[in-house]
């Protein structure tokens, strides 16, 4: 997943600030992800709201710290 995770973050890059992208793109990657996994285990799975939404933020928040790290290691060296 860490290959994949990268590998669209570079496709996606822009010269613009690195940390903005990489927290735009750890949002975007959430809604793709985690955010829908959780919604369907809630419509599925007897899982009680409160834990989907703990479960939500908490990855939501891990997915952007990731991506904010992917766009630190990423940055342009002009900018290093």
């Amino acid at each position: 997943m860490s290959v994949a995770f990268v590998w669209i973050y570079q496709r996606g890059a822009e010269d613009k600030p690195w940390l903005a992208q990489g927290i735009r793109y750890g949002i975007a990657i959430a809604l793709l992800a985690p955010i829908p996994v959780y919604l369907i285990y809630y419509a599925v799975q007897p899982w009680p709201f409160d834990i989907v939404i703990r479960q939500i933020v908490g990855d939501t928040a891990l997915v952007i710290v990731l991506g904010v790290i992917v766009a630190a290691l990423n940055k342009p060296a002009s900018s290093a």
